[in-house]
């Protein structure tokens, strides 16, 4: 909770308030109005307009900002964990949000040093990088940088992430091309 609320970006969800009861502490936030971008990349036939390609365009800048500030502009590195459509929220005009850190982990070391990390459950299926199959490599913010290497192949493809290609991974796919 301190986590967020310490961090002041654009591009990351913003904590407005918190509750506390005796056995939980609920965060509470403005949700954007365009909701996820899970939501405008995979809905139903018919549904709205799909998203244009300025659109898509200012969502992948807006997410690698975030993710800078994420792993550069704090005084210590935020490793997210879970970088996925579903954690991508839009305002109303389709400025995009990280949200979702709920995994997330703050680096005491620096910079691609590696983070302690036993029993961390991976990202969304497709997302998560390899690290997480391997307990023997160490986790860096590297582990962020893989997922929105898929984020970028969901947004310019419309796949969903396990869905297509070799072993059903749209980045095994990509990489075969």
């Amino acid at each position: 909770m301190n986590l967020l609320a310490n961090i002041c970006h654009d591009n990351i969800i913003k904590v407005v308030d918190h509750i506390r009861r005796e056995d939980a502490i609920m965060l509470v936030y403005r949700y954007p109005v365009n909701g996820s971008l899970q939501s405008w990349l995979h809905q139903p036939m018919g549904a709205a307009q799909p998203l244009s390609w300025p659109k898509r365009s200012i969502i992948a800048t807006g997410v690698a900002q975030g993710l800078s500030h994420l792993h550069h502009g704090c005084n210590k590195p935020v490793v997210h964990h879970n970088i996925s459509p579903n954690n991508i929220l839009l305002d109303h005009t389709f400025k995009p949000v990280i949200a979702g850190f709920d995994d997330a982990q703050m680096n005491m070391a620096r910079l691609g040093q590696p983070l302690p990390i036993t029993d961390l459950p991976p990202g969304n299926f497709g997302y998560a990088a390899p690290e997480y199959g391997n307990t023997t490599n160490p986790m860096t913010e590297k582990v962020d940088t893989y997922s929105y290497g898929v984020l970028l192949l969901v947004i310019v493809t419309g796949q969903e992430s396990s869905g297509a290609g070799a072993d059903g991974h749209l980045a095994n796919w990509a990489r075969n091309c």
